[in-house]
């Protein structure tokens, strides 16, 4: 978990109250956590906006902004005031974040498109003589096998994704963990099955996903 995630439950504790920059800037000085907390209370909102242009996943967005207050707050002392206010330097840090993310998240989208015209390809050059010497028992032995040899959440994981047809979101709810960490290791599960797998269990598991 991201060690600014505290914010979000101790900051709606807090007062409501209005700081100026100089007041925010001289609470650091004196109290690193408190001021960092009333950073947090009074800009989360407008970083959420900034971050929420460019992102439209909830959970990237408010990884974007957490990462852009640990990035401030871990290294304040860089801000500088005479080269603009407080305001717009997070913001330009919550930019940056937010563009980091958008082109990542294109680059995966890339990815896996490439790698859909490839599971196209591959099925194109399966013939139906072949297709009739594999059963759908054995098919589905080797994907048995496969994801028993995962860890444990791994295998949930994606055994959900494709054999139930849930969404990462929907998974990371029903098990209670973190999105980010269902997506991660789902990915990275997907990614040990496609390297290991023969072409035909890659058939078999296209075939639950839509199925």
């Amino acid at each position: 978990m991201n060690e600014f995630m505290f914010f979000e439950f101790e900051g709606d504790k807090m007062k409501q109250a209005e700081y100026e920059e100089k007041e925010i800037l001289q609470m650091l000085r004196e109290d690193w956590e408190a001021g960092s907390l009333v950073v947090v209370e009074k800009y989360k909102t407008l970083l959420t906006r900034v971050c929420a242009r460019r992102l439209q996943d909830e959970e990237d967005v408010k990884e974007c902004v957490n990462s852009a207050f640990a990035d401030f707050c871990l290294m304040w002392e860089r801000y500088e005031e005479e080269k603009g206010t407080l305001r717009n330097y997070l913001c330009t840090i919550a930019e940056r974040k937010a563009l980091e993310r958008h082109r990542k998240n294109e680059a995966r989208q890339r990815a896996e498109e490439r790698g859909a015209r490839r599971m196209t390809e591959i099925m194109a050059n399966v013939s139906s003589e072949w297709m009739s010497l594999e059963s759908e028992e054995r098919l589905a032995e080797d994907m048995d096998a496969l994801l028993k040899s995962m860890s444990p959440l791994d295998e949930m994981i994606l055994r959900k994704k494709y054999y139930d047809g849930m969404s990462y979101i929907e998974i990371a709810q029903e098990l209670e963990i973190p999105y980010d960490t269902v997506k991660k290791r789902g990915e990275r599960g997907l990614k040990k099955a496609l390297k290991r797998l023969p072409e035909s269990c890659f058939w078999w598991m296209q075939r639950q996903k839509e199925s």
